[in-house]
């Protein structure tokens, strides 16, 4: 386990894998080194991180980036347990009223914050740890890092591609 310097747009050797679309992963004992440093890596980040994705901290092969992401989870169970819930080849399916907010991104240090329209509520399919495929509804905060994170996973980014230069 290891806390990973987060990859930023302004780092010419780093940007591709911001850029790049995760793959999907099999089996998740083959991950579960990312999904270490990535809840490390996240953890030395908060306050400011509700959640991580693999192209975030990625350093090998940009063609084989996991899809996986980690979203701050503290507070959601009584008894404040899983502090980062694990999400394992994550899609989303949205419905519903969307929702206009500020988001940042660690990924673009110095960037303000900008207004990013996203659903309210989100479900999401995912694999969890145990390999077994699962469905969660999240709303409200968890809905928007969600999405934030899935769309990293998808190579998108809340900053045009063009507004880092």
């Amino acid at each position: 386990m290891a806390v990973k310097p987060v990859n930023t747009v302004s780092n010419p050797e780093q940007r591709d894998y911001l850029f790049a679309k995760a793959i999907p992963v099999k089996d998740s004992a083959d991950v579960l080194q990312l999904i270490n440093d990535l809840v490390d890596t996240a953890d030395s980040c908060r306050p400011n991180c509700l959640g991580l994705a693999a192209n975030q901290i990625w350093d090998g092969d940009v063609d084989a980036i996991p899809s996986v992401c980690v979203i701050y989870w503290a507070g959601v169970q009584p008894d404040n347990s899983d502090r980062w819930k694990v999400f394992i080849n994550p899609t989303g399916n949205s419905s519903g009223p969307h929702i206009k907010d500020i988001e940042g991104c660690l990924s673009f240090p110095g960037k303000l914050p900008k207004m990013v329209k996203r659903e309210k509520s989100f479900t999401v399919n995912y694999m969890g740890l145990d390999n077994i495929p699962d469905t969660l509804k999240v709303t409200k905060e968890l809905a928007r890092a969600l999405q934030h994170e899935i769309d990293h996973l998808r190579g998108r980014v809340i900053y045009g591609k063009d507004e880092y230069r």
